[in-house]
């Protein structure tokens, strides 16, 4: 019985249905063989006819070399190395050091390559790294910084441990060269051996070196300086060769610098020709930075590079141009400046008082764009007249309520910029408002900067120290691009004391401040201190309110952290908490709607007569209109040198004798005696005669 073989593709029909199938080639193309598909290097190569080269002409060709460049091909291959630096080849390193302009000769006991290397490369003598920037001629090493530290030591370092005799030290020193540096006149000075001292730097092993190297001794007859001559010849040879290349060194810089002006100078005369023949007169040419970065260059004019000059050089002549004729019309622009700004106000005044207080001051509607178009208009010649103004007027008005959008978006970026240095629930509070929003809210307070720097000042909304502003300061700017050096005005209110005052009453923390002050007005919220110098209700408002609670807590605590801590201390001093914002006492009330609100009004008004009359003469005992009246109390119990960095604002006494004696009271539980009453004048507390 015969058995059939099976069919040749029946172990791929038996194979398990999931083993891969064998990749086929794409078809389409030629196979790519393996050495083709090797990475392509440019220039793999091109050298290799070099040594198919006749001897004489290789020679030749190596002899043209800078030594740089033959030390580079000295590294390409062994074969090469072995016939560039092999000693039959020495003539090829003479003729590469010799077409180097002025350099000086390879020293006899140097070979041409290390020579060539000392010069040229980066390459520290030691480890052979290729970041060795320092190099010193006169020990004839080029170093990096780790082979540097720790090789190169003062003399006093490497024979503190031989214990040598102070002459035999100087002697061994003067035999080593030392560290010479990139002074000419170090230089020189220290090619006399005797002025090596143990304060120079030598490279460790020439110096220890040293220590084993026989001399002799001076022969009779013989001179100590010749005998110093012979013993320190090699010092003094390479010293000697080491000024040598300062020098040409020196030499090098100033013909490269030479070289460099004259290449510049090439480039300006060829760049003002141009400008010439298009019409230019060197009057036209600028004087700036950035113009004569443009035109000395170190480069050679091609068309190309003048094509890229040519529209930044025309830029610079028509700013030039610009500013000559800013300069001419300016006189004539300033006048009919003032011409506007007189229209303007008459213009604002016409106005509704509530559209006033938004309005830009006269200085800042002088740099509206439609009156900055009006001022300069016909070249600034002639004046303007009210008809010429008044068609602008629908104009200025869409550009005052720009600017009215700036201003409330100045205020609100100094309210977060100050809300970042203290909390972030500041800024949490005023995620998602509008800067109509933000300016609504309790924290949304301020104090005119040019009217006052320290101690007091009003506290007013947003649109109160605008219109403040525009009416007492209108020489000055607003300044829309608000900057911290320059603030024209100041955000006085925080969010933390904000929130303390209204949740001591149970008022929420977003009402606005119109809400607040009709609180105020209508003597529903009030402070229960009984001040004297409290307005009464119908006068106050949130600012004023806010100013009189936040100043006394600055009082106390700036009083409290300034109080003596030492045995001169007065025991028995009292400084209470006038305003506590929490607990059952505290300071801030809120009457319901309909409830009794004459509690809101009580003052601490009635004093003896005679207490009144002693207060009056002790403030008329000191006639000098400049002295402020101080605590006596509060300046005594704190230390005196607060007093010289403003801190007489803290320590002020009211200015009636009601508040003098409400104050006594309530903050130090004192009666009043003529010694709480100090005169502060002049940065000092004033000596009464």
């Amino acid at each position: 019985m015969s058995v059939k073989e099976p069919p040749a593709n029946a172990a791929a029909e038996a194979a398990p249905s999931s083993m891969p199938l064998q990749k086929r080639p794409r078809a389409g193309g030629p196979m790519k063989t393996q050495e083709e598909n090797l990475p392509c290097r440019r220039g793999v190569g091109k050298l290799a006819g070099l040594m198919h080269v006749p001897m004489d002409v290789f020679f030749e060709i190596l002899s043209k070399l800078h030594p740089l460049d033959l030390l580079h091909v000295s590294r390409v291959s062994k074969q090469l190395r072995a016939v560039v630096l092999s000693r039959k080849s020495r003539f090829l390193w003479s003729a590469s050091l010799t077409s180097v302009d002025e350099l000086p000769p390879c020293p006899e006991d140097m070979s041409e390559p290390a020579y060539a290397a000392l010069l040229f490369t980066r390459t520290c003598t030691l480890c052979g790294a290729t970041n060795a920037s320092w190099v010193d001629y006169a020990i004839r090493l080029r170093l990096c910084k780790s082979c540097r530290e720790s090789h190169i030591r003062t003399g006093g370092y490497i024979l503190s441990s031989e214990r040598l005799p102070y002459e035999l030290e100087r002697l061994y020193m003067a035999m080593v060269p030392c560290v010479t540096g990139k002074h000419l006149n170090t230089a020189r000075k220290l090619e006399n051996p005797l002025s090596h001292t143990e304060e120079e730097k030598y490279y460790v092993p020439q110096l220890q070196a040293a220590l084993n190297r026989p001399f002799l001794l001076p022969h009779k007859g013989q001179k100590s300086e010749d005998w110093l001559d012979s013993v320190c010849a090699k010092a003094i040879a390479w010293h000697k060769h080491a000024t040598s290349l300062l020098l040409w060194e020196a030499d090098l810089r100033c013909k490269r610098r030479r070289e460099g002006r004259d290449i510049k100078d090439k480039w300006c005369d060829s760049v003002t020709q141009k400008l010439l023949e298009l019409g230019y007169s060197e009057d036209d040419f600028p004087n700036s930075m950035e113009w004569r970065r443009l035109l000395y260059q170190r480069k050679t004019l091609t068309d190309r590079t003048w094509n890229t000059l040519r529209p930044k050089l025309e830029n610079l002549i028509q700013e030039r141009k610009n500013a000559r004729y800013e300069l001419s019309i300016r006189k004539d622009v300033e006048r009919r400046t003032e011409q506007i700004a007189t229209l303007y106000e008459e213009l604002v005044k016409t106005l509704p008082e509530d559209d006033q207080r938004l309005m830009p001051n006269a200085y800042d509607a002088c740099q509206l764009p439609c009156l900055v178009a009006l001022a300069r208009k016909n070249d600034a010649k002639g004046d303007v007249s009210p008809a010429d103004f008044q068609l602008l007027r629908d104009q200025l008005m869409r550009d005052a309520e720009a600017y009215k959008s700036r201003a409330k978006e100045t205020a609100v970026k100094q309210i977060m910029e100050i809300a970042r240095w203290h909390n972030r629930q500041w800024l949490d509070d005023m995620e998602g408002l509008s800067p109509d929003q933000v300016l609504k809210r309790p924290y949304a307070l301020f104090k005119c900067r040019r009217c006052h720097h320290k101690w007091g000042g009003e506290y007013m909304t947003f649109e109160d120290i605008h219109a403040h502003f525009r009416a007492t300061h209108p020489e000055h700017s607003w300044r829309p691009e608000w900057k911290p050096v320059d603030w024209v005005f100041e955000c006085v209110a925080s969010y933390s004391s904000c929130s303390d005052i209204l949740d001591a009453a149970g008022v929420p923390r977003d009402t606005p401040i119109s809400v607040l002050s009709h609180l105020i007005k209508t003597a529903r919220l009030y402070c229960s201190c009984r001040d004297p110098g409290l307005p009464p209700p119908e006068e106050l408002d949130w600012p004023k309110l806010y100013a009189h609670v936040s100043r006394a807590s600055e009082r106390y605590y700036r009083l409290d952290g300034q109080r003596l801590r030492t045995k001169d201390a007065i025991r028995n001093a009292v400084l209470k908490k006038t305003h506590p914002l929490s607990g059952p006492n505290a300071c801030i009330k809120l009457i319901p709607e309909g409830a009794d609100t004459a509690s809101a009004r009580e003052r601490a008004t009635l004093i003896d007569p005679s207490i009144r009359a002693r207060i009056e003469d002790r403030l008329g005992s000191w006639p000098k209109p400049s002295a402020i009246p101080l605590c006596g109390v509060c300046t005594t119990m704190t230390m005196k040198r607060h007093l010289r960095y403003g801190g007489e604002g803290v320590r002020s006494l009211p200015e009636t004798p009601e508040g003098i004696v409400h104050h006594l009271r309530e903050w130090h539980e004192k009666d009043f005696e003529e010694k709480e009453i100090l005169f502060f004048a002049d940065g000092q507390l004033a000596v009464e005669q």
